[in-house]
C-alpha cells in the first residue's frame, strides 16, 4: 500500500502545485521590508470563504504532505499541518470559520522554557526554530496556548525537532508576503507592520460594530499579543482561543503568582513551620517520656 498512497499523494500534488506556484513567485509592487520591524498578518474571519488556498499554498511552499486527507476543514495542527481552518459560528446561529496556525507571540511561552536555545526571534520579530539546536524535548509543545509546536517524528521537514509555521521568513527577507497571504482572493488575510496591521484590524471593527455586525479583535495587546491578529465574529473565549493567563510566559507567569497570591503563599509557609515545629515538639516530648520510663 505505501505505493498507492505516495501516488496518490503525488497526483494531488501535481495538481495543486501550477496552480499555486505561479501565485507563491508573485513580487508585490512594494517591497514588504520596507519599515517593517513587526512582521504581522492580519486574518479577517468576516471576510473568509475557506477556500483552502491559504492551506494548500502552505503545504506547496513548506513540501508538506496532504497525508491522504484533502479537506482543509477541521484538520488538527500537526507537523504535516501549519494552517488549518475550523467552523465556528456566532451568537446568532451564523457560520463563520477561523484559521489556525502559530501565533508568532510577541514574547512566546514556548521561548523560556526550551533547555538549549533553540527557539529565538529573528530581525522581523517572527517566532523561529533553531533545528541544528532542538533535539526535540517537546516542552516547546507542551508550553504554547495554541497547540501549534509538534515534533517531527517522521521526518517531513526535519526528524526529530519541533516544527510549525514560520510565516515564510524566507519571502520575508526577500521582501515578500507569506504565502497564505499571496494566495488568498478574498483579502481575508493581509501583511504588514504590526502597527499598521493593528489600525487596519480596529478600523474595520468599528466599522462592522457600526453595521450592527459583531465582531471582535484578538491578539492586539502590548505584553501578551501576537503577531497574528484575529478579526472574529464571535467573543474569543467562546472559540477556545486561550485566556490571558494561558499565554503568559511561564517566568512571567510564577512572578505574577507570587505577587497576586504572596499573602497566600505566606501564610501557607508560616502554616507548615508551625506545623512542623509542633511536630518536632511531640517528638521531643515522647522522646522525653519515654527516657523517664524506668527499665525492668
Amino acid at each position: 500500500m505505501p505505493e498507492l498512497v505516495s501516488r496518490r499523494l503525488f497526483l494531488k500534488k501535481s495538481l495543486t502545485a501550477p496552480i499555486l506556484l505561479p501565485l507563491l513567485t508573485f513580487h508585490s509592487k512594494m517591497d514588504v521590508k520596507q519599515n517593517l520591524s513587526q512582521a504581522s498578518i492580519l486574518y479577517d474571519a468576516t471576510k473568509c470563504k475557506a477556500c483552502g488556498l491559504c492551506f494548500f499554498a502552505c503545504k506547496v511552499k513548506n513540501n508538506l504532505p496532504i497525508d491522504g486527507n484533502p479537506s482543509w476543514i477541521g484538520q488538527s495542527l500537526s507537523e504535516k499541518t501549519w494552517i488549518t481552518i475550523n467552523i465556528v459560528r456566532s451568537s446568532n446561529g451564523a457560520s463563520s470559520y477561523i484559521r489556525r496556525s502559530c501565533m508568532h507571540c510577541l514574547d512566546p511561552p514556548c521561548l523560556p522554557v526550551c533547555p538549549v536555545k533553540a527557539i529565538y526571534k529573528d530581525e522581523y520579530g517572527i517566532v523561529l526554530t533553531d533545528y541544528n539546536r532542538c533535539f526535540g524535548c517537546g516542552y516547546c509543545a507542551v508550553a504554547c496556548p495554541y497547540g501549534a509546536r509538534h515534533i517531527d517524528k517522521e521526518g517531513v521537514v526535519y526528524k526529530g525537532v519541533s516544527v510549525k509555521c514560520t510565516m515564510c521568513e524566507d519571502r520575508v527577507k526577500n521582501g515578500l508576503e507569506p504565502a497564505c497571504v499571496t494566495v488568498c482572493p478574498f483579502k481575508a488575510l493581509e501583511f504588514g507592520e504590526r502597527s499598521e496591521v493593528i489600525g487596519k484590524a480596529r478600523d474595520r471593527v468599528k466599522y462592522l460594530n457600526s453595521k450592527g455586525i459583531e465582531s471582535y479583535i484578538f491578539g492586539d495587546e502590548e505584553d501578551i499579543g501576537n503577531s497574528v491578529i484575529y478579526i472574529l465574529p464571535v467573543e474569543p473565549e467562546k472559540l477556545g482561543l486561550p485566556t490571558r493567563e494561558m499565554r503568559i510566559p511561564p517566568p512571567i507567569a510564577l512572578q505574577e503568582l507570587l505577587v497576586q497570591r504572596g499573602g497566600l503563599a505566606i501564610f501557607g509557609a508560616a502554616a507548615l513551620a508551625f506545623l512542623s515545629f509542633i511536630l518536632w515538639r511531640r517528638e521531643m516530648i515522647l522522646k522525653a517520656k519515654i527516657k523517664e520510663i524506668p527499665r525492668a
